[in-house]
């Protein structure tokens, strides 16, 4: 791919839209789905916190933009209250021993009605939640400043910072959930960030750190 880094393609509709896990999305028009091109000079560890700064990044623009309570739901989602508005994929891509380049694809329920959105009985708009519809390129381009902001620091070295800013619109901690791995499941309460990569869980036989990049599901428990 020669595009430059930063690039942002953005769609109107997708027909093969996916998330994590790989659970299919629906991406009817009126949404935001768009993808941004990095090139983080080699550093596929920069990959592995890329979701978590995109959904810090939605976060930070839905809030200050609309005036809505979003927060960040690990390790991917953007929520208001328990209802999900968005999601974050990343993607690398390597060249022989070499980190080439990452996608960034970010989905937003914007414009258009819940019951557009496939069985998904826990995801709302912003168009429904607002109460009117949204400036869709308002909010993206308040999204990709938010994230350039962040990738800045990420790329500083300032992981603690990015952190800190996480933890301010985080909705995770103190939650029960049902963590699965290649080899076993967890079930606790995740009781802190360890690290843009990594949390800390509160199991039976004590506390276990997950690393995002060994995750296959988590399951949000009614606490």
């Amino acid at each position: 791919m020669g595009a430059p880094h930063g690039f942002v393609s953005i769609s109107e509709t997708q027909s093969a839209g996916r998330g994590r896990f790989g659970r299919s999305w629906t991406s009817p028009a009126g949404g935001i789905w768009l993808s941004i091109l990095l090139r983080p000079e080699g550093r596929q560890s920069f990959v592995d916190s890329f979701p978590l700064l995109g959904a810090l990044a939605i976060a930070a623009a839905v809030s200050s933009q609309l005036r809505l309570k979003a927060r960040v739901r690990w390790p991917n989602d953007v929520v208001v209250g328990d209802r999900k508005i968005a999601g974050v994929l990343a993607e690398a891509k390597s060249k022989g021993n070499e980190l080439a380049y990452a996608i960034l694809g970010i989905g937003i329920n914007a414009n258009f009605t819940p019951n557009e959105i496939e069985a998904s009985a826990n995801a709302a708009t912003l168009q429904s939640l607002h109460g009117a519809p949204i400036d869709r390129v308002a909010l993206i381009c308040r999204v990709l400043s938010e994230f350039e902001n962040l990738y800045d620091l990420l790329c500083a070295g300032n992981d603690e910072k990015i952190v800190s800013l996480v933890k301010e619109l985080d909705c995770s901690r103190g939650r029960n959930v049902r963590v699965k791995l290649p080899d076993r499941e967890l079930l606790g309460t995740l009781e802190d960030y360890a690290g843009l990569r990594r949390v800390r869980l509160l199991t039976r036989e004590g506390p276990k750190f997950i690393e995002t990049t060994t995750l296959l599901s988590v399951e949000y428990q009614s606490n």
